[in-house]
């Protein structure tokens, strides 16, 4: 575009070369100076190459490049008023605009270096770098240029510039035409966390795979995300749960550009609502959370509108999923969104205000950042003619025709991939706020939406290493299935379940289902007995101790599956024998010189003689004598225990502890994945 503006420097008369300089030295001493210097980008988030190019996308690239050469062509536009007294106001707003283009032009440049491409295309962060540099370059010497009065010569190596913009350019686009498709490792590269955490399940339990993960390796993975997101996150700031889960799910989004600078814009608006009144900034936050039902909902239905459309054979049979979707988050998602970040702007917003009025607010707002990357998802063009209906099947273009434009089914769905991620960075970042606020949300009632409720239970069941592939809630009653159960991670699965049970409200029973094993049932019955258990001397959080409830949980589980009550009398033994056998065998070797060592042992029995005698309750009468004899047992051993000094003598005084193991063994686990058999 620019080598048209040469004409334009060659006909400028001495008057207005002489107007253009004392206009252009006059706006520099007004600004002190023109230094625009490339930045040293960290580049900590690694991308997935089909990440990578929808960052250059959505960072908008060329049109913001353009943007400051058509704000540098205005100083050459200035220049050659016919009257001269307008060239020194016309150059001030030439050069105010090369300024704002250039801000525009370093801030995309900030957030496109947040991220590191994959090794293949290393070196297109290399081209970017290159091409931050020509720009900067590139507005200082035309700034020069203008101060000298804009000489020919001088333009002309203004122009220069441009022509290995382009270039550059050039090599960024052959090199995106060249790229075959591949599947990535989308978790492993961005986390390294395996892919079973996404793909396993159904979407909505990607909670409880997360929180597994965090389970095993907390330290490594918080660390983890701190070297990965420092533009987003304190290195000091400990992390709570739902934090991980939300920049989990923030580094997966297909459209990371849109999802890190909405982060980060709700993360700013939030800490200074917080500032200026947290109360109301609480109050706004709860509103948005009783909605989050709401939000499961498009989002399972994206989900399968992302299916359908990848399954269409043809494009016309994609057009159907893709409109109904692009509706559903722009009603959905971005409509609640606008009506939060308002509100946490100081507005008195309507819940159920409409797209329209609230794009209207927001473009009020768009100094905002979090307004304005809203606005970047409202289309109400598109949106009308799709709720109207105002739509076509054009057979030779094969694309959609709604209400006179022409838009393909897959630029519907990138539309709505890209809302769905701005979203999501939305929702990260009030999260962040909180968290570095130290999260004062946790002193207010619970919220009462029901998906709430079922975040914090995949959440829990995460924590004990429970990694769901799908829960469902039909009345009463969860469902939870698993990959698995076995006699490893059996007591993480009961005792994950009782603690849900405690949290979560309105539930009696509680069904695990392994795969292709039987469903291990908890009931109300079971459950409360388990809670009967609780000692109020564990803090401020009361809590029973898992030798406690161990083995009602597994009695009422054997009961409810059908097994015998004199198998489960004797499994239950076996169960409560092993775990007294594996502490003693554990404490012996400390027991003549820790003196905790006998106080942690007998605890230990004495937890599990109160866990035998409540499992007993579960269980008819007929069979109660022998669980009450072996608690029995269990308390005679304590009273031994504590009477010797020696490690033989220790192990004498709990022989009957290895008898009752021997008697009782091997325990039955219907539910556990059968071993192999031998070939």
């Amino acid at each position: 575009m620019l080598e048209g503006t040469v004409d334009g420097v060659i006909g400028l008369t001495p008057k207005q070369r002489g107007a253009v300089a004392g206009c252009a030295r006059g706006w520099l001493r007004r600004r002190g100076h023109m230094s625009m210097v490339p930045g040293r980008h960290p580049r900590t988030v690694r991308v997935i190459a089909r990440q990578w190019w929808t960052i250059l996308e959505d960072s908008r690239l060329t049109s913001n490049l353009l943007r400051l050469e058509t704000a540098v062509a205005a100083i050459v536009e200035a220049a050659a008023s016919p009257v001269v007294s307008d060239v020194g106001r016309r150059v001030f707003v030439a050069l105010d605009q090369v300024v704002e283009a250039c801000r525009v032009v370093a801030a995309m440049f900030n957030v496109v270096g947040w991220f590191a491409p994959p090794e293949h295309l290393a070196g297109m962060a290399a081209v970017l770098d290159r091409m931050e540099e020509v720009m900067y370059g590139f507005a200082r010497d035309a700034v020069d240029a203008a101060v000298e009065g804009l000489p020919e010569q001088r333009w002309h190596e203004v122009l220069s510039f441009t022509a290995t913009r382009d270039a550059l350019i050039d090599e960024l686009r052959s090199v995106a035409a060249r790229m075959p498709e591949v599947q990535e490792p989308l978790l492993e590269t961005v986390l390294g966390l395996p892919g079973s955490v996404i793909d396993a399940g159904d979407g909505l339990t990607f909670a409880a795979r997360v929180s597994a993960a965090w389970a095993r390796q907390s330290d490594v993975l918080d660390d983890r995300l701190r070297e990965t997101l420092p533009h987003l996150l304190d290195p000091s700031m400990p992390l709570m749960s739902e934090v991980r889960l939300h920049l989990t799910g923030l580094l997966l989004r297909e459209h990371p550009w849109r999802a890190h600078v909405a982060a980060v814009a709700a993360r700013d608006l939030v800490l200074a609502a917080l500032a200026t009144d947290a109360d109301r900034c609480l109050d706004v936050i709860t509103e948005s959370v009783e909605r989050q039902n709401q939000m499961y909902f498009t989002h399972t239905r994206i989900s399968k509108a992302v299916a359908a459309v990848k399954a269409a054979r043809y494009p016309e049979e994609a057009a159907d999923p893709a409109a109904n979707i692009y509706l559903a988050m722009a009603e959905g998602d971005v409509r609640r969104a606008a009506v939060t970040v308002l509100a946490l702007i100081g507005e008195d917003v309507p819940d159920k205000a409409t797209l329209h009025p609230l794009r209207t607010r927001l473009a009020a707002h768009r100094d905002s950042m979090a307004c304005a990357v809203l606005l970047w998802c409202i289309d109400t063009h598109l949106r009308n003619a799709i709720a109207h209906s105002h739509m076509e099947w054009d057979a030779e273009h094969q694309c959609m025709v709604l209400d006179g434009r022409a838009v393909s089914p897959h630029d519907l769905m990138r539309m709505t991939l890209q809302a769905y991620g701005t979203c999501t960075g939305l929702h990260a970042g009030i999260s962040l706020a909180l968290n570095q606020a130290g999260n004062p949300h946790h002193h207010r009632p619970p919220p009462t939406d029901p998906s709430v409720w079922d975040g914090r239970l995949l959440d829990i069941l995460g924590s004990h290493g429970i990694e769901a592939t799908r829960a469902r809630r039909q009345g009463r009653t969860i469902r939870i299935q698993v990959p698995h159960v076995t006699a490893a991670t059996l007591r993480d699965h009961l005792v994950g379940v009782c603690h849900a049970d405690q949290v979560v409200p309105h539930v009696d029973d509680w069904i695990l289902a392994p795969h292709d094993r039987p469903d291990l049932l908890l009931d109300a019955a079971t459950l409360a007995t388990a809670r009967s258990l609780t000692e109020p001397d564990h803090g401020d959080s009361p809590s029973a101790h898992v030798y406690a409830i161990e083995p009602v949980l597994y009695a009422g589980a054997l009961f409810n599956h059908g097994l015998a009550p004199d198998r489960i009398v004797r499994s239950v033994i076996g169960l409560a024998s092993a775990q007294a056998v594996g502490e003693r065998n554990r404490l012996l070797p400390q027991w003549s010189s820790e003196p905790a060592a006998v106080a942690e042992l007998t605890s230990a029995l004495r937890h599990l003689a109160r866990g035998v005698v409540a499992a007993a309750s579960l269980l008819p009468e007929s069979v109660r004598d022998h669980i009450d004899g072996f608690a029995a047992m269990l308390t005679a051993c304590c009273e031994r225990l504590r009477a010797v000094h020696l490690e033989q003598e220790a192990r004498e005084a709990s022989i009957q502890l290895d008898w009752a193991l021997q008697s009782n063994t091997p325990i039955e686990i219907p539910w556990r994945q059968e071993a192999p058999a031998p070939q």
